[in-house]
């Protein structure tokens, strides 16, 4: 079920205030950092680089404004291939500039949702509270037990790679990954199974195009080779379907491969890849 965000009706009371930055969760780099298990596809948005994104994402240029991170964790329920987030449970966590007083009034008023335990509200299966003065937890599963896992853990993804994903516009991981979302590359569900760990960035450029690079771990050197082969022939196909000119020196530092690791460096995608992936993220969010 897509969750809604109704802080919208006091944002003319928010742009009053201001919040002080409060340290949630166990990670260093993010509460992301705790929010994801294995085989779960977790999905962060630097939504100061991603503007236009996270006005769709958030329904509003005000509460877009006040944003600064989105990450959501999908864990499905199946392995359904290409991801289907309406087969899986969420977990989510909305940073930025977002007063708990007036979140609470925001939804203490808002009578579609039901206000439960006096600690949180809930409106068909979501469930939506206040952690701190920046940070709001929206998730399909039991409450508590996912305010505990963002509050004290475990972390499940190290400061390394945590570190990379906040650095990038967007940026998806999955370890142990069963499924996937479509990301345009070609890659079938036998592959994706028999990865174990899959890191995705996704960057906008200068000229509203966006790039995407990529670290598959897979579960040997051969099959490694085997992925890094598939996508570089699809990537070619595509070049020469649209009769786009290539570089075979460029395509190897594009592909490379280390062991049992399968390496993308900033290969372009086009509006319509972007747009179907993202599409899977917004159906929940």
């Amino acid at each position: 079920m897509r969750p809604s965000f109704p802080l919208v009706i006091v944002l003319a009371s928010l742009s009053l205030f201001g919040c002080a930055t409060v340290k949630v969760g166990m990670g260093t780099i993010s509460p992301f950092q705790s929010i994801a298990d294995k085989g779960d596809v977790l999905v962060t948005i630097d939504t100061t680089k991603e503007k236009d994104l996270a006005q769709a994402l958030l329904g509003s240029e005000e509460l877009s404004k006040r944003s600064t991170r989105l990450s959501v964790a999908f864990k499905p329920m199946d392995a359904t291939y290409p991801l289907d987030t309406g087969k899986c449970s969420m977990l989510a966590l909305a940073e930025g500039d977002y007063p708990s007083v007036l979140v609470n009034t925001a939804l203490l008023y808002d009578s579609s949702y039901a206000h439960i335990d006096d600690s949180y509200y809930q409106k068909g299966e979501t469930k939506l509270g206040s952690l701190s003065s920046n940070i709001v937890l929206l998730t399909t599963g039991e409450y508590y037990a996912s305010k505990k896992k963002v509050r004290t853990g475990p972390v499940t993804i190290d400061e390394l790679t945590s570190m990379q994903m906040a650095f990038h516009s967007m940026a998806l991981y999955c370890e142990d990954p069963i499924t996937m979302f479509d990301l345009g590359l070609g890659i079938p569900q036998s592959v994706v199974s028999q990865a174990k760990s899959i890191l995705i960035f996704l960057d906008a450029t200068s000229d509203g195009r966006h790039v995407l690079s990529a670290r598959i771990v897979m579960d040997s050197p051969q099959l490694a080779d085997s992925l890094n082969k598939l996508v570089r022939s699809a990537y070619v196909a595509n070049l020469r379907r649209d009769k786009i000119q290539f570089s075979l020196v460029e395509l190897k530092k594009m592909f490379t491969i280390d062991k049992d690791m399968f390496t993308i460096t900033e290969m372009n995608i086009s509006a319509l890849q972007f747009s179907q992936l993202i599409g899977g993220v917004s159906a929940t969010v």
